[in-house]
């Protein structure tokens, strides 16, 4: 059976499967290949989701291939600029599974689009920009508190971000310094759940989840500052703060 489907991935790009990088170091989510089994395609969908939202979120350009926002892959043909074949078309008929995801790009890039922290145009500080006690960037632990060097060297799998709108050291079109909402980013690279706190410091806010990939279609939810949020195994949950304990 392996050797049948090494040989059936070799000859799907008309090359020998020599074609590329050898030192492949992606991850199937247990199942080379399509399958049958619903937990490893719904961890492959979440997986899809929380891609999409790192990079779209992320500081910079978001370069995407046309079709990635459809779940478009090649069948894993990393070199298909050769093909003229279903594999390389974008095939624009789109089941449930696709048409979810193409709602949940629009939903991320409506919030890159609306929101000047997610659109910065320098890279962070991490001191305080404007005023004397707030940073333009905090790494979290799932205990609230600041991350150390010493929990960067533990390779942490579960971590936060904050991003205060308050601290970008840009100017609009007016002159005037940009201002948006603060922003949170939790991710869990781990399979199980784990309990994350939402703040350490004692501060007149409260938060709104409106994104979790772990539930896409899940409307917006309000945690109070200091609460624990359980954040779901192989996902990424964004809050938005507001004032007001």
């Amino acid at each position: 059976m392996a050797t049948a489907l090494k040989l059936v991935l070799q000859t799907a790009n008309g090359e020998d499967g020599n074609d590329g990088e050898s030192n492949n170091r992606s991850w199937n989510c247990g199942v080379e290949g399509e399958t049958e089994h619903a937990h490893v395609n719904a961890l492959r969908h979440r997986q899809t989701h929380n891609l999409m939202a790192t990079l779209l979120l992320a500081n910079g350009i978001p370069m995407i291939t046309a079709g990635d926002e459809l779940g478009r892959t090649q069948q894993g043909n990393n070199n298909a600029y050769c093909q003229d074949s279903p594999l390389a078309w974008i095939d624009w008929k789109l089941d449930a599974e696709r048409q979810a995801l193409l709602a949940f790009v629009r939903k991320v890039i409506a919030l890159r689009r609306s929101e000047p922290v997610f659109r910065r145009r320098r890279f962070f500080c991490g001191r305080p920009i404007h005023g004397a006690d707030v940073k333009d960037l905090y790494w979290i632990k799932p205990d609230g508190s600041e991350m150390s060097d010493a929990d960067w060297r533990s390779e942490a799998r579960v971590l936060g971000m904050a991003l205060p709108g308050d601290q970008i050291p840009e100017l609009d079109e007016r002159g005037l310094p940009i201002r948006g909402k603060t922003f949170a980013l939790l991710f869990n690279g781990q399979s199980d759940p784990v309990p994350f706190r939402i703040g350490a410091r004692d501060r007149p806010l409260r938060w709104t989840c409106v994104i979790d990939t772990a539930d896409p279609d899940a409307p917006p939810i309000d945690f109070a500052h200091g609460s624990l949020l359980l954040l779901q195994g192989r996902s990424v949950v964004v809050l938005r703060a507001s004032y007001g304990a």
